[in-house]
């Protein structure tokens, strides 16, 4: 700031504007001064239980990072993020669908992935069975 006072009235249209400027600069220049780091780490611990389900997972990872990383849903860069950590944090089943049976999950949208994620999830139940049955059969 000038150590002395400038005599610039700011009722001129020219030194409103200018101020204004200034002013701008200055609330911008607070607020990302004031942005918490980006805590990525915190995000990652965020794993999907064995018995959880990816929707009930799903709003726990965005909680997750809205808290730690500052995650906006609308952002593109964050979306894709996101979708990395939901299937990188899944349950393996969940992990190994998506590596074998959807070889460009990358590209896809936050609820798609989560719908897939659910139709693997809801599909354990079938698999156990037929499991079951094809092992008492080998006996």
């Amino acid at each position: 700031w000038p150590a002395n006072d400038p005599g610039q009235s700011p009722n001129l249209p020219a030194n409103r504007d200018m101020l204004q400027g200034v002013r701008g600069g200055l609330l911008e220049s607070l607020e990302l001064a004031g942005r918490k780091t980006i805590n990525w780490a915190k995000v990652r611990e965020c794993q999907q239980g064995n018995a959880e389900h990816p929707s009930e997972y799903y709003t726990r990872l965005v909680k997750q990072g809205r808290m730690f990383g500052g995650v906006n849903r609308e952002n593109e860069e964050n979306r894709t993020l996101m979708v990395s950590f939901f299937v990188d944090q899944s349950t393996p089943d969940i992990k190994k669908y998506f590596s074998k049976h959807m070889p460009g999950w990358q590209g896809k949208g936050l609820d798609e992935i989560v719908s897939i994620a659910a139709f693997v999830f809801n599909g354990r139940d079938e698999r156990q069975l037929k499991q079951k049955k094809k092992k008492e059969k080998d006996r």
